[in-house]
């Protein structure tokens, strides 16, 4: 939707990702900068390169199935909330009622 401020058109449409994959970026991005710096504070030239792939790909593994476990909450949370009350406040105050538990 276009709204007119102050003689100013604005795109009022917000880009709306899914909670639960919201929740999975952030979490991804904090556990690969994590593995980055402790890889740089154990020291790079520590491993081969063969060797680092190998132990990101461990990680990630690791990583994925970690963040399985994390999302059963909010997957079950949203499966059990009717689509009629997806939109109100108080159903997306549960969203992060349930994300600040964990």
């Amino acid at each position: 939707m276009i709204k007119l401020v102050n003689n100013t058109v604005l795109n009022t449409s917000r880009y709306k990702i899914p909670f639960f994959m919201f929740i999975a970026a952030i979490a991804l991005v904090i556990w690969l900068v994590l593995r980055l710096v402790l890889w740089v504070d154990v020291g790079i030239s520590q491993l081969s390169l063969a060797q680092a792939i190998k132990a990101a790909g461990v990680g990630l593994r690791f990583d994925v199935s970690a963040l399985c476990f994390l999302l059963v909450p909010f997957l079950l949370l949203s499966i059990l909330i009717p689509n009629s009350w997806r939109g109100k406040s108080w159903a997306n105050a549960c969203y992060w009622r349930q994300s600040s538990k964990y």
